[in-house]
């Protein structure tokens, strides 16, 4: 989604540009941001994740850049902890999906639920949905005892990651709502046509064609 134009308080001078650049930041920030609890939470990731991951490394080490200025130290620093365990499980994703065969995964995936989720009667989009992001605000809540920047930054990822699963989830029954649509509405326009109007023709097999006597004989003759 670009950013509107009308509302750029800055419009019509050189300085336009700051206003959709900041906005593009903001969106790749939020986009990335489910990306860096995504990566311990599922597996098979699809073999185009790797710029998403990147992103994620990236803003992972932005964040952890301001966050260890700007606070006093943390009495347990886990942050450092975290960025070194994305890294390595974001470059073990990125490894494995390109030894899946292309078709069976989607191929901009960010991952499905570990199988130890199966053990329960629920649905892989009610605990991508709902489970685990309320396991990671459990985590997040304890781990505020311990390092309060990676807490508050566990906070905002999953809200970022339950806004992403709500629209991925209104994204997907859109889609087959309009599959629903589009056959109704061919299934109208389609004609149809009744038994009896329907109308058969026996199938014969094709003789070959009888070649004329007169026209052997002349050339026989010539």
């Amino acid at each position: 989604m670009k950013f509107p134009a009308f509302l750029n308080p800055f419009r019509n001078t050189p300085i336009a540009w700051l206003f959709p650049l900041t906005w593009a930041v903001v969106q790749c920030a939020a986009v990335a941001a489910p990306t860096t609890i995504e990566v311990f939470l599922h597996h098979r990731f699809g073999c185009r994740s790797g710029k998403a991951l990147l992103k994620g490394f990236l803003l992972l080490l932005f964040v952890f850049a301001v966050t260890s200025r700007g606070n006093a130290p943390a009495p347990f620093p886990l942050f450092p902890g975290f960025l070194f365990a994305y890294a390595i499980c974001a470059f073990g994703h990125w490894l494995t999906n390109k030894l899946v065969e292309p078709g069976r995964i989607h191929s901009q995936s960010s991952g499905e639920p570990w199988p130890v989720w199966r053990a329960l009667p629920l649905e892989s989009s009610t605990v991508q949905g709902y489970v685990e992001p309320v396991l990671c605000c459990v985590i997040a809540a304890v781990v505020q005892f311990l390092d309060l920047s990676l807490a508050r930054w566990l906070f905002l990822a999953t809200a970022a990651l339950a806004v992403k699963e709500m629209i991925s989830r209104n994204r997907q029954r859109n889609r087959q709502l309009d599959a629903l649509d589009n056959r109704m509405e061919s299934q109208r326009i389609a004609p149809r046509l009744s038994t009896g109007d329907a109308q058969f023709v026996e199938a014969r097999p094709a003789t070959p064609a009888l070649r004329q006597p007169g026209r052997r004989q002349r050339h026989g003759h010539r």
